[in-house]
């Protein structure tokens, strides 16, 4: 079901990106590190993710737009004694983090009209995070929604017809909920821009 909703709103951006003025779109892998509770639970590096967004420029310097992006996180725990819900079992884990991420932004863009852009951005917005831990026969599932403050900084690189390399480092911080310590991590991401 999220892959289908990550889908969908990036052919939504491409779509409505496509119609308007003075306008970027990006398509950008990401590796993710994972932060705080999230490491805690998983440790492992995640090189599985995605991220669309769309930039609208309201002057030379200042760009805002959307960003929405898919990090999935995998860790094999082995044999051991794990405390889960205040009972302690006694297996092999296999836990995962699945993270849907969907943030407004403001970029500030240094060098407007060169080939080379440096840009520092933010964005807030919401992060879906579907944590399963498989333990034998037993599936443990928390899904909260959380409040998302997202920080980055990067680089475009322009080429002929529109089109840049970009690549930045973000950091997507999660709020804590009622259901779950905020599940943040680092993104590190490269990717391609298209534009006017």
């Amino acid at each position: 079901m999220n892959k289908i909703i990550l889908s969908l709103s990036l052919a939504g951006v491409v779509t409505v990106a496509c119609h308007a003025q003075q306008n970027l779109t990006m398509l950008k892998y990401s590796i993710g590190f994972p932060m705080g509770d999230l490491q805690e639970d998983i440790s492992k590096t995640s090189w599985r993710g995605v991220e669309g967004g769309y930039r609208y420029f309201a002057d030379g310097n200042v760009a805002i737009g959307v960003d929405i992006g898919f990090q999935t996180f995998f860790e094999r725990k082995e044999y051991d004694t794990y405390t889960i819900n205040n009972a302690s079992l006694t297996g092999i884990q296999y836990r995962y983090s699945w993270n849907t991420t969907m943030t407004g932004q403001v970029e500030w863009v240094l060098n407007e009209g060169a080939d080379f852009r440096p840009f520092l951005g933010v964005g807030a917005g919401t992060m879906y995070a579907k944590r399963i831990t498989d333990f034998g026969l037993y599936r443990f599932t928390q899904d909260p929604w959380q409040f998302l403050m997202k920080p980055e900084i990067g680089a475009t690189y322009y080429m002929s017809g529109g089109t840049a390399i970009i690549v930045a480092a973000e950091y997507n911080a999660a709020f804590e909920t009622k259901d779950m310590e905020g599940q943040s991590f680092l993104a590190l991401t490269v990717g391609l821009v298209f534009g006017d």
